[in-house]
C-alpha cells in the first residue's frame, strides 16, 4: 500500500471513520455516552438504558443538523491543512 500511495502522489492516508471532525456519528456516540452516564445507576440494565439513550437523545432533528453541518466540517478541515478542528 505505502507503494502504491507513494506512486499516485499521496502523502497521507485519510481515514474519514477515524476522523472525529468528519464522522458526525462520534457527536451521536458523545450524546449517548453523556445520557447514559447521567442516567445509569448500579443494578440498573445497561442494554434498556442504550437503547432508551438512543431513542431519546439521537433524534432526526440532531441527525439532520449533523448532516447539515458536514460542508462546513470539510471546509474547516481543508483550512486547517487536514488538521484537528474541535468537531
Amino acid at each position: 500500500m505505502k507503494v502504491w500511495k507513494e506512486e499516485h502522489g499521496l502523502k497521507h492516508f485519510f481515514n474519514t471513520p477515524g476522523s472525529p471532525d468528519l464522522s458526525p456519528i462520534e457527536n451521536c456516540w458523545r450524546a449517548v455516552k453523556q445520557y447514559i452516564r447521567a442516567n445509569f445507576r448500579l443494578g440498573s440494565d445497561l442494554k434498556a438504558l442504550i437503547i432508551e439513550a438512543w431513542k431519546k437523545v439521537v433524534t432526526i432533528p440532531m441527525i439532520n443538523k449533523l448532516v447539515d453541518s458536514m460542508v462546513v466540517r470539510m471546509a474547516d478541515v481543508l483550512a486547517g491543512g487536514g488538521q484537528m478542528t474541535g468537531w
